[in-house]
């Protein structure tokens, strides 16, 4: 796997985070029919701690892609290289920040949008741990040349 190191900034322009939105509750609306291209899968680490990060992409409920990346405190960013298969399918993201935790998944799929970007986002929580979250972008156009 090629590694591409970004900082913050670097990570946010790439995946144009201002388009990214939560939409929990959307797997609900799913009729087994409905597809996505998966365009880019970005990791950033807003905290300032080293840690190691476990992803995984699944299309159509097979893991085609898993890998751990690795940060230093000053390391913040990654984007995924675009392995997983470029047709469109059910995809879902996976992650965790250790082989004991719970992986934290989410079904990118959409009855609304036909492509899909996700943020593995890391955020320190009230108590100072880190923890993940996954929000995903449906801008289209924006990622049209990510993958090919």
């Amino acid at each position: 796997m090629h590694r591409h190191q970004l900082n913050r900034r670097q990570v946010i322009a790439a995946l144009g985070t201002g388009a990214f939105t939560g939409l929990s509750g959307c797997a609900s609306l799913l009729n087994g029919d409905e597809t996505v291209k998966l365009q880019r899968v970005g990791i950033v680490n807003w905290t300032d701690r080293a840690l190691t990060v476990h992803v995984r992409v699944h299309h159509d409920n097979e893991v085609v892609e898993q890998t751990q990346v690795e940060f230093t405190p000053e390391e913040q960013g990654h984007v995924l290289d675009c392995t997983w298969p470029t047709d469109p399918g059910v995809f879902s993201i996976s992650a965790r920040l250790s082989e004991t935790d719970e992986w934290e998944k989410k079904d990118v799929t959409d009855s609304e949008s036909d492509c899909a970007a996700v943020l593995v986002s890391i955020n320190e929580t009230v108590n100072s741990s880190p923890a993940i979250s996954l929000p995903v972008s449906r801008d289209c156009d924006f990622y049209a040349d990510s993958c090919p």
